[in-house]
């Protein structure tokens, strides 16, 4: 287990039984003043660093956590062990960042979307990427891994499977697309 882990790991309290209480398969973490920004995909099963995980399909978690340092959850966007596309459900967020508007941008990468939430209301303000349609054309994704905010206001998303890297503005219109070389291993390359 990596340091970074082991600090993320004591913030929420592990339990004998994965719950809404604690957090699995923390994909990306970001300070957020005081409290610490997460999203956790969940694990396969039968993983050693989560040895409480004892489903053999795995244990989704699913959901993008703010917790205070006490390791108490203040705030989430979706639901422990569902996989989901509707209101309040998401499926493997991979990236999560604070936006200065009190909004955070989520990376869904089964959904194959990008979105921004208004965090005292819940509500999808803006999303890049048709709910779960795979694909390289307009409003469409294909395995969406990060979602960056530019000066500009506008998004940059990076996608394991698109031949380009999509810039984005925030009226659903997209700006640009920059070829990249394809990748061995299906990570993107600058």
């Amino acid at each position: 287990m990596s340091s970074s882990a082991r600090r993320l790991a004591t913030l929420i309290p592990v339990s004998e039984t994965f719950s809404p209480a604690s957090i699995i398969g923390t994909n990306d973490a970001e300070r957020v003043g005081d409290f610490t920004l997460m999203a956790g995909t969940g694990t396969p099963g039968g993983q050693p660093e989560a040895p409480n995980c004892t489903n053999p399909n795995g244990c989704p978690d699913n959901r993008v956590l703010l917790v205070d340092r006490a390791g108490d959850i203040v705030w989430q966007y979706g639901e422990f062990g569902v996989a989901g596309s509707g209101p309040d459900q998401l499926n493997v967020p991979v990236q999560n960042t604070w936006l200065p508007n009190r909004h955070v941008l989520i990376t869904d990468q089964a959904n194959e979307r990008v979105m921004e939430v208004d965090v005292a209301t819940k509500v999808i303000v803006w999303q890049y990427g048709t709910t779960g349609v795979s694909g390289n054309g307009p409003d469409q994704l294909n395995n969406p891994n990060c979602a960056l905010l530019l000066e500009n206001g506008h998004i940059l998303i990076c996608d394991e499977n698109l031949p380009v890297t999509v810039q984005a503005v925030t009226c659903r219109e997209e700006r640009d697309r920059y070829p990249h070389a394809p990748s061995v291993s299906g990570m993107a390359t600058p």
